[in-house]
């Protein structure tokens, strides 16, 4: 499977944790396992996956903190986090991702600001975290997601203070 590109094994019934060798199948770029009932945290090792354009682990059981490795992933298009379990913090590393269009890390328990470094995602084009306990203010620097066409909804969260004039 050295060669493997595309590995979808989403709404199946699948169960356990997704296993940590994953991050060594350096050829793929798209994996899909959503709809599952993985558990457990998310590999570390998901950040070595150095051609991943896709990472769908949405609408499973999974838990933890999402990890910081994943702002090491240079190639990554779309990010799909949501119906999960996931707690902790935004990891400000997820800046670093300059080619992530989708961002999706809805109805989850993340307990965190919102990053400033999200405003330096200047190809995101969807970025939900509704349902989540996010606190603070919105960072002005949301204003500068130019290319922000599709959805941003910061809904059913803790956030206070004003809506950034740069979001008019």
């Amino acid at each position: 499977m050295s060669n493997l590109d595309f590995f979808a094994l989403y709404f199946n019934n699948l169960n356990g944790a997704i296993p940590t060798e994953i991050g060594m199948v350096e050829s793929l770029t798209h994996l899909h396992l959503g709809g599952n009932n993985l558990e457990h945290t998310i590999p570390t090792e998901i950040g070595a996956m150095e051609n991943i354009e896709t990472l769908l682990l949405n609408d499973n059981a999974l838990h933890g903190a999402i990890p910081t490795e994943i702002g090491m992933i240079e190639s990554l298009t779309s990010l799909s986090l949501f119906n999960n379990s996931l707690h902790g913090m935004i990891p400000t590393e997820i800046g670093m991702v300059e080619t992530l269009q989708l961002l999706l890390l809805h109805n989850n328990t993340l307990n965190s600001t919102i990053p400033t470094e999200v405003g330096l995602l200047s190809n995101l084009t969807r970025f939900q975290i509704f349902s989540n306990s996010i606190y603070g203010t919105i960072p002005t620097e949301v204003g500068r997601l130019q290319n922000l066409e599709r959805a941003l909804n910061l809904s059913s969260t803790f956030l206070t203070g004003t809506v950034p004039t740069e979001l008019g």
